[in-house]
């Protein structure tokens, strides 16, 4: 079973029910849902009391038993989390940043892109704005507060500016409260180790691939027209 970065809770149990496996989605949201009793790990400690195990569910490929229930498959994916990331609370702690705030930050920057390349700037935009206030502005947490079954991850056109979420980080300062997908070790190091940059906005263009960064609004305007 593969799963992979940038997913959320959903769309696991979705592969879940697709495969001869012992157990049902619906199990596996239930042992990784809001109050579900988890076993204490250090980097848990941080979670609010109540929180679900959103981002902590550790992409890869695994190989699951037929004997094998939610709860252990919760117990192989958390175990593979821990041993991935136990090198990075300590640059995460440098900027500011608890473990729970690292894996939140991470599962938006690998919504945001999966290439690694670009993933430390992106990184630097939102640890800039963190840093004077401002909110994160990114589309992809506003996607998380209006998925539903069948889309996930819809157009957030038309209520990026509406949207009375705090997930909708385009009006909400500060971080989320909750993770918003996966993310793999390379978000998670971005997160925990953010490029230096004066940028404040980051944007795809129609001109062509890749990301541009923009250190004004001026610029950003520049950036995603499409002339």
């Amino acid at each position: 079973m593969t799963i992979r970065s940038g997913l959320r809770r959903e769309q696991i149990a979705e592969i879940i029910d697709s495969l001869p496996v012992g157990f049902y989605g619906r199990d596996f949201l239930a042992v990784t849902g809001p109050g579900a009793s988890v076993p204490a790990r250090d980097f848990l400690s941080g979670m609010p009391p109540g929180a679900s195990l959103e981002g902590y569910l550790w992409p890869g490929t695994y190989t699951l038993t037929n004997e094998m229930d939610a709860t252990a498959f919760r117990e192989m994916l958390l175990d593979a989390f821990g041993a991935a990331t136990g090198d990075l609370w300590g640059s995460a702690a440098l900027q500011g940043l608890s473990p729970y705030e690292t894996v939140t930050l991470a599962s938006i920057i690998v919504r945001e892109s999966r290439d690694p390349a670009s993933q430390p700037l992106i990184s630097s935009v939102f640890h800039n704005r963190l840093r004077v206030g401002r909110g994160l502005g990114a589309s992809v947490t506003t996607q998380y507060a209006l998925g539903r079954p069948g889309a996930w991850w819809p157009s957030p056109a038309g209520y990026v500016s509406t949207l009375a979420s705090p997930y909708n980080t385009n009006i909400y300062r500060g971080l989320p409260p909750t993770p918003i997908s996966s993310p793999d070790r390379s978000a998670l190091q971005a997160a925990a180790n953010p490029a230096e940059s004066a940028y404040q906005f980051f944007s795809a263009n129609c001109r062509g691939p890749g990301i541009y960064f923009a250190e004004t609004y001026e610029q950003h305007l520049a950036n995603v027209r499409c002339e």
